[in-house]
């Protein structure tokens, strides 16, 4: 297929620092980084989906939350992470929610995106701070889909990302309400 038919889905990637959101962009992008970033990272991956071709953008957020909201008018869907040893960025992302639906309130944009936000337990050990089922509950609280990965020791499967991908793209065209 040529550029022209590529459907083209941006997906962005935010929460609080040191959560993992580079790390997880960058094994959605299935290139090998352990750099840290400061501001915004971009990038693009092909990805064939039901005999169709889309240029995935995926853009990684730093913590500059009030500089992307002019961004959610154009993303088709937004995953949120936070790391489940720390609650103080699991109250980061709460607040995060909020700000974007009430950003979509306000300013009337994307009023599809409240059912493709992703929310992204990162960094899930034995010796947690947030236990799974209070994220659970506040994820479905707001209809919203959770799931937890570890990236910790460098033992995260290359099969849960590809998993987390094709949910995500799934959320985005058949909008299913599984959770």
């Amino acid at each position: 297929m040529n550029e022209e038919q590529n459907i083209l889905v941006r997906i962005a990637i935010v929460g609080g620092r040191y959560v993992g959101k580079s790390f997880i962009c960058n094994q959605l992008l299935k290139r090998d980084s352990d750099l840290s970033r400061a501001g915004v990272e971009f990038g693009i991956r092909h990805y064939n989906h039901k005999n169709q071709r889309l240029k995935l953008q995926i853009w990684d957020f730093f913590t500059q939350y009030d500089k992307i909201n002019i961004f959610y008018s154009r993303v088709h869907a937004v995953i949120v992470v936070f790391d489940v040893n720390n609650e103080q960025s699991f109250e980061k992302y709460k607040i995060l929610i909020e700000e974007i639906k009430h950003r979509q309130i306000l300013h009337q944009t994307n009023q599809i995106l409240n059912d493709k936000i992703i929310i992204i337990g990162n960094k899930a050990t034995p010796d947690r701070i947030v236990s799974s089922d209070e994220a659970q509950e506040f994820s479905l609280l707001h209809n919203l889909i959770y799931t937890e990965i570890s990236y910790e020791a460098g033992n995260i499967q290359q099969a849960a990302i590809d998993e987390l991908l094709v949910r995500i793209i799934n959320l985005i065209f058949n909008h299913p309400q599984t959770k």
